[in-house]
């Protein structure tokens, strides 16, 4: 028997995994703001990479959240126009 999780909770949990990827570009935007000003030792190739794995996991999880909490059903009467 599977245990169903209640919408609200994984809209919240989708919602913050969301977060997190904005949270790790962000922190890598820090990183690479500081490479030049401050002390901060890392990569260029750190930030690329980072960048592009945040960017891909965030747009995967929006398409996600919208497709699963948002759109409308194909079948759904109200959007139909008649």
């Amino acid at each position: 028997a599977s245990m169903r999780v209640p919408r609200p909770c994984a809209m919240i949990i989708t919602a913050a995994q969301i977060l997190q990827m904005v949270m790790g570009l962000t922190v890598l935007g820090l990183v690479y703001h500081w490479m030049h000003d401050v002390h901060c030792p890392s990569t260029m190739d750190n930030v690329v990479w980072g960048s592009l794995m945040y960017l891909s996991y965030l747009v995967l999880f929006a398409l996600f959240f919208y497709d699963t909490y948002l759109k409308h059903p194909s079948g759904d009467k109200r959007a139909k126009v008649e």
